[in-house]
């Protein structure tokens, strides 16, 4: 159960979130990108990629923002894509942990908050991550790590409870060795020991006791 426990806290990694992206060139026309995101609606992210490595990112949304001004399209649909993308987007590795995938995310810019998150493998392109997916495995991981530790918690106190320890002074008789419990009642050593611990007992008689009771029975030393 401990292993389990272990397992949930174990970090999950944002590789495992990657989602594949559209990928075009830096010199890709403003107005190619827009008909791609009209086509394959929806289309929220599209990485601009040099070979296999990321060097920007264009968010559907800051695009039509930017070409929704006046003259915007007019202005841009014959520039390369280059010049409107986001330069320096989140970029991490596969193997960032998603705690610290939304740390990093959160100490964006407020209109560069919900931007999706670009992953790679050995620095080449591997895919991206939206804000929205990622708080959402924070909060069901938050929920299962929860319910483990509550089981692990009920199952320890319910070891604690099984595994009865012996401690402090036992006022014993000097003569039949009976132990005196917390109620002033005297009880037999091995009941005693028995309702107070995992240990039980067999019965047999030492060699000092078979010469005093039994001495007709012969010792014999192996």
């Amino acid at each position: 159960d401990m292993d389990n426990v272990k397992m949930f806290f174990a970090p999950t990694r944002i590789g495992s979130l990657a989602e594949r992206a559209e990928c075009i060139a830096p010199d890709t026309l403003v107005s190619n990108v827009r008909d791609m995101i009209t086509i394959s609606h929806p289309l929220y992210a599209i990485v601009v990629t040099q070979g296999k490595l990321p060097v920007g990112l264009l968010m559907s949304l800051h695009l039509e923002r930017e070409l929704s001004h006046r003259y915007g399209y007019s202005l841009n649909e014959n520039k390369p894509v280059s010049k409107i993308m986001d330069h320096r987007p989140l970029i991490l590795d596969s193997g960032s942990c998603v705690e610290e995938a939304a740390e990093l995310a959160m100490e964006r810019p407020l209109n560069r908050l919900y931007d999706h998150i670009i992953v790679t493998h050995q620095k080449e392109m591997l895919g991206t991550v939206s804000v929205q997916v990622m708080l959402q495995t924070l909060n069901t991981l938050q929920q299962k790590r929860t319910e483990k530790l509550e089981q692990a918690h009920d199952h320890l106190k319910k070891a604690l409870d099984e595994v009865k320890t012996l401690s402090g002074m036992l006022p014993i008789c000097a003569h039949c060795k009976k132990i005196r419990d917390d109620k002033g009642y005297w009880n037999q050593i091995e009941n005693y020991i028995g309702e107070r611990s995992l240990a039980s007992f067999s019965h047999g008689i030492c060699p000092d006791c078979l010469k005093t009771h039994y001495p007709e029975f012969k010792i014999v030393n192996s």
